[in-house]
Order: structure tokens, then C-alpha cells, then sequence
């Protein structure tokens, strides 16, 4: 039986072998802790390695697509700038081929519009002449220096605002034209019909009536330097200083002025007419780079005219553009009756002559292509049809 002495001792050796077990226990924790750390540390080591390698690859892989990018890219700019030079090339060619038709300040043509060297017509300058079509829109927000517009078709257009003589007066397409309404004029190559030609020097006339002007701003009698001087004075007329000037200035470019040549105009009364004229005689000769015809001149079977002024002269007849018309030029509009047909849209014309009738009465061509008529000075209505001397070669 065992004493209580015993059973002391033996609680002692039992709580000895607790805490001798329950200590390694303790230091086996603290050791697996301390393992487990480690073991985290280095899994965790490895993580950064892991990591590290992967940002690596990816910077490599990175750096790589950079330089594919950028080689793809200077492949690009490569490609672009041989589109540049190409396309400098392509400009530089239509420079050159636009330089080549530029050299052809004028072209001689038929009486169907194809070019021909033997033609009786000449295309040179240009002027205001046919509305713009529906289809065409002005693409330039303002006007170049010769003051008109460009269009989508490439070509240039004259913004205008109407003042047609009469309120009955259409355009082509038939629609009527407005007063103080803008319209655009493509700007056109003027057509001369050659009168003569002789030594490479040719005199030409406007195939249309392509703008109106008076004659004079007066019909009144003014004195010049102590000189009587008439209304119907070609030397001191209005129209003689606007075509010089305005129109010379407006139609043609500064090489195509080179080839005009000046034109002596002979306007005593023997050259300018027929019949006794005590307004011509005290008239002098000028010179001008460009003029109108006179009384005699439209009588010249020479020039292609019939030799009679009553005659309806097809020759004389002279259709008048849309440009002209809105610009205030007569037309004629009569359809009645079917005899007339072949005058509609046609206009009269000045002449420099002065009429016999009086100081403020000047020479015309009637529409109907007649050559004995007159009409005041200053008739804004009146249809302006230029004659010019061109240096063919």
C-alpha cells in the first residue's frame, strides 16, 4: 500500500515529466514556428525572386515591343516620306505640265471650238461669262487677288450682285434674274474671231457682247483745254479710259498683256464714216491696247461683214453672256413672232464712231445685226465688244 510520502513523491516526478515534455513541446512549437518562418521568409524570398524574374521578362518583352513599335513606326515614316516626295514629284510634273499650257497664252481654234493651227478663232484671256451650275459649290472662303472665288469643279467664279436692265430678263436655265442678288460667273476663255491678220500680228473681236458699259457719263458738251469736246468724243470717252484700264486689267494676266500690241485707231471722219460727220472732224488718232470697231469697219467685206448697213449682218449679230446681261447689257427677249427667232438673246453694241445725228448720239450694231442706227452716249445698257491687236508670234 502505498504512503502518502509516496504519492507526494511520485506527484512531483509526474510534474517534472509535464513540464520536461510540456518544455519540449514549447521548444518544438517555438522551433516549428521559427521553421515555419523560414519557411514564409524563404517563400516569400522566392516570391520577390519570382517576381523580379517575371517584371524582368516582361520589361525585356516590353522593350522588345518597343522596338518592334518604333521600327515599325520608322518603317512608317519611311513609307510616308517617300508618299511626300513622291507626291513632290507628282506636283512638280503638274507644275510643269500646267507651265506648259501657260506658255500657250492663246489657242487657235474653229468655228466648232477644237483647236486648230489654220482656225479662224483665238481663245485669249478671260472674263466673267456663264452661271455657276446648281452642282458647283464655292469652296474658298474668300476671294484671290483677281478678286474670284474657287469653285469644287477647280475652276474660278466672279461673285457678282445683279442689275439686269429689265425684270423680265433670265438665265439660260430659265430662271429670272434678281436685282441686287449675288450670283457667281465661271470665268471663262474669251473667243476672238480674227478680222485680219498680217506679219505674225492678228486684229481680233470679241465673238460676244461680254460686259456693259456707256459710253459717257453725260450727254452733255464739256470743254478741254479751251476744245470743244462732244458726248460721242472716242479720244476723252468714258469707255475708252474703262477699257484701257478696268477691262485690259480684269481679262488678261501680265504675260498674256505682253503680246497685245497697241492698235492705231484712225477716227477722223474719213476712217469712221461715210457721210459728212462735223463731229469727227476735229477727232484725233489714238492708240490703245484696246478699243471698238468703227462705223467703217463693220462695212468691211474684209473683215467678214456685208458692205450694206441695213443688211441683217449674221456677222454683226452678237449673243450676249449671262455674266453681260446681269450686269445690266440689253437683250433681246422678244418671242412673239417666229421671224424673230433667231435674234433672241442677242444685244446691241457700241461702235467708237460718233453718229451724225448729234453730239451725244454714238454709232451701234442694232441686235438684228443692222449697222445704221445711233443711240445716246450714255446708255448703260449698251453692249461692249473690244477689239485688240495680238502678237502671234
Amino acid at each position: 500500500m502505498e504512503t502518502k510520502k509516496d504519492v507526494n513523491e511520485k506527484k512531483v516526478i509526474d510534474e517534472k515529466e509535464i513540464e520536461k515534455v510540456t518544455g519540449i513541446q514549447t521548444e518544438e512549437t517555438e522551433k516549428s514556428k521559427d521553421e515555419v518562418a523560414n519557411v514564409e521568409t524563404i517563400v516569400e524570398e522566392n516570391g520577390d525572386i519570382e517576381t523580379a524574374e517575371i517584371e524582368e521578362k516582361v520589361e525585356a518583352k516590353i522593350a522588345k515591343e518597343k522596338g518592334k513599335i518604333a521600327k515599325e513606326e520608322a518603317t512608317i515614316e519611311a513609307v510616308k516620306e517617300e508618299a511626300e516626295i513622291a507626291k513632290e514629284k507628282v506636283t512638280v510634273e503638274a507644275v510643269k505640265e500646267e507651265k506648259k499650257v501657260d506658255d500657250r497664252l492663246f489657242v487657235r481654234i474653229n468655228e466648232y471650238g477644237d483647236e486648230c493651227k489654220d482656225g479662224k478663232y483665238i481663245t485669249f484671256g478671260h472674263y466673267p461669262n456663264a452661271l455657276k451650275d446648281k452642282d458647283v459649290e464655292i469652296v474658298s472662303l474668300s476671294a484671290n487677288s483677281n478678286g474670284y472665288y474657287l469653285g469644287s469643279d477647280d475652276c474660278e467664279y466672279m461673285a457678282f450682285i445683279a442689275t439686269p436692265a429689265s425684270r423680265k430678263n433670265k438665265f439660260a436655265d430659265g430662271r429670272k434674274i434678281k436685282k441686287k442678288t449675288t450670283y457667281y460667273f465661271k470665268v471663262e476663255a474669251i473667243i476672238w474671231r480674227i478680222l485680219s491678220e498680217e506679219n505674225n500680228k492678228a486684229l481680233l473681236l470679241a465673238e460676244s457682247i461680254i460686259d456693259n458699259h456707256a459710253y459717257n457719263n453725260t450727254k452733255r458738251t464739256k470743254k478741254i483745254g479751251g476744245n470743244k469736246i462732244f458726248a460721242n468724243n472716242w479720244e476723252y470717252s468714258e469707255m475708252r479710259k474703262w477699257l484701257n484700264n478696268d477691262l485690259y486689267n480684269k481679262a488678261f494676266k501680265d504675260m498674256e498683256k505682253m503680246i497685245i500690241m497697241p492698235t492705231t485707231f484712225e477716227n477722223k471722219q474719213t476712217a469712221i464714216s461715210e457721210d459728212q460727220n462735223v463731229y469727227a472732224m476735229e477727232q484725233n488718232n489714238t492708240s490703245d491696247k484696246i478699243g471698238l470697231l468703227s462705223y467703217n469697219n463693220v462695212l468691211k467685206p474684209s473683215f467678214g461683214f456685208l458692205n450694206d448697213e441695213y443688211e441683217f449682218d449674221l456677222a454683226r449679230r452678237k449673243k450676249v453672256t449671262e455674266y453681260a446681261i446681269s450686269a445690266g447689257a440689253f437683250v433681246y427677249l422678244n418671242k412673239d413672232k417666229l421671224i424673230y427667232a433667231n435674234f433672241i438673246n442677242n444685244g446691241w453694241w457700241y461702235l467708237r464712231s460718233p453718229h451724225t445725228n448729234s453730239a451725244s448720239s454714238v454709232s451701234r450694231i442694232h441686235q438684228f445685226g443692222v449697222s445704221d442706227t445711233f443711240i445716246p452716249a450714255n446708255k448703260k445698257q449698251g453692249g461692249v465688244v473690244p477689239v485688240i491687236t495680238l502678237k502671234l508670234k
